[in-house]
This record gives structure tokens, C-alpha cells and sequence, in this order.
């Protein structure tokens, strides 16, 4: 799933709901398309008279990192990932381990493809409220330190009630494997953005 390509209704739930669609697909426009085939012509054309004079040739590792370092970075695919061990200092732990991670930059949430069952609060706190969204589904709030609420969507079961205190590391519910885990935080009445306080520590599947 690309990063910032999830679109979202507000319905209901603890800061509202959210739904998450597939993005359509974009129009091709004729003259768009021309003048891209004719930079790309043009480009060759270049490589070309280059490589019969002599001239310096970059390899292909080098273009491929020149075209990852234009490219932009809220566009750009996560693909399928999961998660490793170890976290950086002054950053949580996510909730659950996961096979593939996507980023909702309008809504800030975060969404774990669970590869295990279980859960885990991110940051201690107290349990403001349990409930169903409208369009997530199952949701755990909780209010962390210096005022912060998590908000855990998409669980099957529960294991926690409103108006008791957790531990970081503490189980909230379980979710079928596959399912996808949603995580976002507010603080001081404005939505944050997720990456900056859970650690996202990612390999490619091998």
C-alpha cells in the first residue's frame, strides 16, 4: 500500500471513524504522456552519444539511488515489511507484530498488517474507554504521559476495561492474523503524527 494514498470519512468512534479506500486510478492525459516519452527519448539520445565519445558512465546502483533520493517520501510504497527486534531510545515499541505497515498522512494513522494475535500498549497509561467504530471497528483509547491518547482500532477481543491503568508492553486484545491493526495518537486536542514517538524498525521479507 502506498504512503498517503488512503482517503477517510469521518463516522464515528473516540476522534471519529475512518474509511479507508483504495485510490482511483489516475487519468492518463495524451499530452502528458507525449511530452514524457519524449523527455525519456531525448535522455537516451544523450546516454547514447555519451557512451560513443567516452564520456563517464554511472552505473545502475548510482541511478537508482538518484532516483530514491528524488522521489518523494510520502508517495513512496512501504511494501511488505515486518518487524524486527530492538527499538530506538525514546521511541515505543508498536502494538503488534507485523507483516506490512501503511501510513494514512490525512487521518495520521498508522496500519499494522498483524502477523501475531497479540496487542501491546505502546505507552503505560490509564484506559479512558473501550467501544466500536463505525468503520475500524473494536477500539482501545488510552491516555499516556504529558497528556497523550492512543487509540488501538481493529481488535476482535478485549482484555482490558475502562478506568484501569496499564503498563507499556501491557496486552489490550487479540486480532486474527492478516487483520490490520490501526494506531493513532492525539495529544492536546490535535492528532500526532504516529512514526515520530513508535518505532518503526522494518526488513524486507526475505
Amino acid at each position: 500500500m502506498d504512503i498517503g494514498k488512503m482517503k477517510s470519512v469521518e463516522q464515528g468512534g473516540p476522534w471519529g471513524a475512518f474509511t479507508v479506500e483504495a485510490p482511483a486510478a489516475p487519468k492518463v492525459q495524451a499530452g502528458s504522456m507525449w511530452a514524457k516519452m519524449s523527455l525519456c527519448l531525448g535522455v537516451l539520445a544523450v546516454a547514447l552519444v555519451l557512451e560513443l565519445g567516452g564520456g563517464a558512465q554511472k552505473s545502475q546502483a548510482v541511478f537508482a539511488q538518484e532516483a530514491a533520493a528524488t522521489a518523494d517520501p510520502e508517495a513512496a510504497p512501504l511494501g511488505a515489511l515486518h518487524l524486527v527486534e530492538g527499538s530506538p531510545v525514546e521511541k515505543c515499541n508498536p502494538p503488534v507484530s507485523a507483516q506490512e505497515v501503511s501510513f494514512s498522512p490525512q487521518d495520521k494513522l498508522l496500519g499494522f498488517c498483524a502477523r501475531d494475535t497479540r496487542v501491546l500498549a505502546c505507552e503505560g497509561g490509564t484506559i479512558l474507554s473501550v467501544g466500536t467504530d463505525g468503520a475500524l471497528g473494536t477500539y482501545v483509547l488510552v491516555e499516556g504521559a504529558e497528556g497523550r491518547k492512543w487509540a488501538y482500532y481493529g481488535l476482535e477481543t478485549l482484555t482490558v476495561e475502562a478506568g484501569t491503568s496499564i503498563e507499556a508492553g501491557a496486552s489490550l486484545g487479540t486480532v486474527p492474523p492478516g487483520r490490520t491493526v490501526f494506531l493513532g495518537i492525539e495529544q492536546n486536542g490535535q492528532r500526532q503524527d504516529p512514526r515520530d514517538l513508535v518505532s518503526l524498525l522494518l526488513e524486507k521479507q526475505a
